[in-house]
């Protein structure tokens, strides 16, 4: 199986994952400045969607290739730069596609990113060669992920915000109720052991990095309780009605007892991290 469509989020996927402003153009930055590359480099994202991270390169001129399975979710990238100014001189190509079964020639990009996707795919491993396959010698693999407080690649000491709690008691509650893993998918995050292990028998040289801090727009606890119950994430997608509704029930109760700000928004603040993977003479 090649992966999860996100077609039905496509239109609420920026609301409930994107960044606040300013965060994707920091990340673009700390992108630029770890590897180096000039507006010449071509970028490759597997799992564009939206543009969460690529917007602002094609915003900033860079030649940027996107694959997804979701011709939804990349409609709305094309939205989104539709009406710039500059749209005519973007240099942005998008591709339905499998990330496991890349449609490109080898050692055709300078630079592939993969943030957030391949805990989507089942076949991780084959991502990984395919991503080392379109790569020149000596290019940059960056698997990216959001490290914030509570969400399960927590960052130290930092206070966790009353959402952020909303959601990891759900989370919590799945595992009371033995609600599986979606089926699928590897359900693997960017910071786990095996990736680095995995680039490193392909022969990469491999380091982790935190790249930039950034900001996630206000909620409120209800919010993202209201999230939840609408199955906005795709966890959620094959749960039952039935343990779906014992979820809702039991996150009630606890809501209640537990959020002293219902209706409150906290900003979420955290760190851009990556593993990155570099294959051949890096000159």
């Amino acid at each position: 199986m090649p992966g999860i469509s996100f077609d039905r989020a496509a239109a609420y996927y920026d609301a409930t994952r994107g960044y606040g402003e300013g965060s994707a153009e920091r990340i673009r930055d700390a992108i630029v400045a770890y590897t180096g590359i000039g507006q010449g480099a071509r970028v490759l994202e597997l799992g564009v969607g939206t543009g969460r991270i690529m917007l602002p390169f094609i915003r900033a001129g860079y030649d940027v290739t996107g694959v997804d399975l979701s011709q939804a979710m990349m409609d709305r990238l094309l939205a989104q730069i539709a009406g710039d100014p500059g749209r005519a001189g973007y240099r942005v190509e998008l591709h339905q596609a499998d990330i496991t079964a890349l449609p490109f020639g080898d050692a055709a990009f300078d630079l592939v990113v993969a943030v957030h996707v391949l805990h989507l795919v089942d076949d991780w491993r084959a991502a990984l060669r395919e991503a080392r396959r379109v790569l020149r010698p000596g290019g940059w693999l960056l698997i990216g992920h959001d490290s914030a407080p509570g969400d399960g690649r927590p960052i130290g000491g930092a206070a966790v915000p009353e959402p952020t709690l909303v959601r990891s008691q759900w989370l919590r509650l799945r595992e009371e109720l033995g609600v599986a893993q979606p089926a699928g998918r590897s359900n693997m995050w960017g910071s786990d052991r095996r990736l680095s292990d995995e680039l490193a028998s392909l022969g990469a040289r491999v380091e982790e990095r935190t790249l930039a801090a950034f900001q996630r727009p206000p909620i409120t606890p209800r919010e993202m309780f209201e999230h939840l119950r609408e199955r906005m994430y795709s966890s959620d997608w094959q749960t039952s009605d039935d343990v779906h509704g014992e979820l809702i029930r039991r996150m009630g109760a606890w809501f209640d007892q537990h959020i002293a700000a219902p209706d409150t928004p906290s900003a979420t603040a955290g760190e851009f991290q990556v593993l990155s993977a570099r294959w051949g003479d890096p000159g």
